[in-house]
């Protein structure tokens, strides 16, 4: 699983497949309980944001938090898209994966 922390209208316009937005102006306590209500604790979960900053935060805290199989892309979204080519098809539209 991907986990954004970027703005919505962003992840909206692109983003990787069936990733997961979240804002972290709560300091991730959202995220936290999200992830923690659907047992991700032993899943692996990938971290991205406009630059690293708030992935590294949020790696902090799930890594604090008992979550082990968590990585953080240290550069941001834009910079991934552009390295990764034309083999890359984003996606767009809301996420509804956290509806539930």
């Amino acid at each position: 699983m991907v986990n954004y922390l970027r703005k919505k209208e962003d992840y909206v316009k692109s983003h990787i497949g069936q990733a997961i937005n979240w804002h972290f102006n709560d300091d991730g306590e959202y995220m936290l309980t999200y992830l923690k209500k659907k047992k991700y604790q032993n899943k692996e979960i990938y971290l991205i944001c406009y630059s690293g900053n708030r992935a590294a935060k949020a790696f902090n805290l799930l890594y604090i938090s008992g979550f082990k199989n968590i990585n953080y892309v240290k550069f941001g979204y834009d910079e991934f898209v552009e390295n990764v080519g034309n083999e890359f098809t984003p996606a767009t539209g809301e996420c509804s994966c956290k509806s539930n």
